[in-house]
């Protein structure tokens, strides 16, 4: 008698095989198609800093107060020399 065969050409093998290729394949496209969509890249960015300013309220608050000093201080400057 011969020794069976570890895989058949119509077995479950080339099947499972297939099936196997046919994920990873799916996994690979999947990754390049998010690698490729620039604007949903984007708005995730945009989401995550959104949650880290929401999550930080006193340093945009300070952020806040000093963009607005500097705009005061500009524009008081600016007022100042249009005087003289």
């Amino acid at each position: 008698m011969s020794e069976p065969r570890e895989s058949t050409p119509g077995g479950g093998d080339l099947a499972a095989a297939a099936a196997r290729e046919r994920a990873e394949l799916a996994t690979t496209l999947d990754a390049l198609a998010r690698k490729v969509d620039v604007s949903a890249r984007a708005k995730a960015g945009i989401r995550q800093e959104l949650d880290r300013v929401r999550s930080e309220p006193r340093l945009t608050a300070l952020f806040g107060v000093v963009a607005a000093g500097v705009v005061a201080l500009l524009v008081f400057r600016r007022r100042t020399r249009r005087r003289r």
